[in-house]
């Protein structure tokens, strides 16, 4: 049960402020909006305030706003998505994952100034890859990670620094099982990886280790002051920020990077276990989860609000709009696919959850 509930608390925190973001400013325009859904699948309850429906659906993964001229028969509408700027559009669209963001920083400072800032995390395996050196090494999943070449790591992002920058080097590293200290020994493989030179900001190819585990960190918290708690807040939503997107990119660039991309299930199983440790730490939960829907929402990919910004951009550069139907076509082509890839993730973490 507290899997279900933590995950539909969730969902609330991301879904209903990320459509009320282009709720908002579509109404800001003067666009013609039509609905308003939590949710979606047959309609549960609905109310109709100032010519807006206002409806309850079942499947709670999903949330949208339906706003007039969004379709190719209503292209024209002289209150529709298209009879606006291109400012006033962009700016539709972009407000969904500009809350999201607004959200996760809220979030981290409420946060802070309750439970104070995150001072650092330790750093427990979920998932080993059995193809992979740290499987071979005798990494687990549940260990925590006490010591990488003799320094403890401060949180997960300096355990994948020590990690990384030792390929093809024996690595010591103790982490803590069943209450036991256990003394590993990894050589990180070697894989070519594209970063920024911190110093130049030039981007370069560099040989990283890898050891094939997925970690999480738990956070640890310290009492601070609202100034701080602020600070603390805008600097986590930036660094989390920076990390999706890394990981975004690490995901599309290597193989391996597609074996630990996780649907709802592993969502609300991930929810279920922060819950389960506490409320501070299912807030910085719920905090890199709306960051990370805010940056998904944005990829160029046709269906997000991404997708469509791509067709805005298009008509910057050819001084015209694209064509309605095929722009329509475009986009269904793309939730199709969205839909198809969700099953495919649904599946895999139904499999993962059965072999484990």
């Amino acid at each position: 049960m507290i899997y279900f509930l933590s995950f539909l608390v969730l969902i609330g925190i991301l879904m209903i402020p990320h459509e009320w973001g282009h709720y908002f400013v579509a109404r800001l325009a003067r666009m013609k909006v039509y609905e308003y859904s939590v949710g979606a699948g047959p309609e549960i309850f609905s109310r109709v305030r100032n010519d807006v429906k206002f409806s309850l659906r079942p499947i709670p993964i999903l949330a949208y706003v339906r706003i007039a001229g969004m379709e190719p028969s209503e292209a024209d509408h002289p209150e529709g998505f298209n009879s606006k700027s291109i400012g006033w559009r962009f700016a539709v669209l972009m407000a969904g994952s500009t809350m999201n963001m607004l959200v996760a920083l809220i979030i981290f400072v409420a946060a802070g100034m309750t439970f104070g800032k995150v001072v650092g995390s330790r750093t427990f395996v979920r998932e080993v890859d059995p193809k992979m050196p740290g499987y071979d090494a005798g990494f687990r999943e549940g260990d925590e990670v006490l010591s990488v070449g003799g320094k403890a790591p401060k949180d997960t992002a300096e355990f994948i620094d020590l990690i990384s920058s030792r390929p093809n080097q024996s690595v010591p590293v103790n982490v803590q099982r069943a209450g036991k200290t256990v003394a590993l020994a990894v050589v990180p493989k070697a894989v070519v990886d594209v970063q920024r030179n911190k110093e130049t900001g030039k981007v370069e190819k560099k040989e990283i280790g890898r050891i094939g585990v997925v970690i999480q960190g738990d956070p640890i918290f310290q009492k601070a002051g609202a100034v701080e708690s602020i600070k603390e807040g805008f600097y986590t939503t930036v660094v989390w920020t920076q990390q999706i997107l890394v990981g975004i990119v690490y995901t599309f660039t290597h193989r391996e990077g597609l074996k630990h991309v996780g649907g709802p299930l592993a969502i609300a199983k991930a929810a279920g276990d922060s819950a389960k440790k506490g409320l501070a730490e299912y807030a910085w939960f719920a905090g890199v989860i709306s960051i990370n829907l805010a940056v998904f929402n944005l990829l160029p990919l046709l269906a997000l609000d991404g997708g469509r910004i791509l067709f805005l951009i298009y008509e910057v550069v050819r001084r015209r709009r694209p064509d309605p139907q095929k722009e329509f076509i475009a986009n269904a082509v793309g939730m199709a696919l969205l839909f198809l890839l969700l099953l495919v993730i649904t599946a895999k973490d139904i499999h993962d959850w059965i072999v484990k």
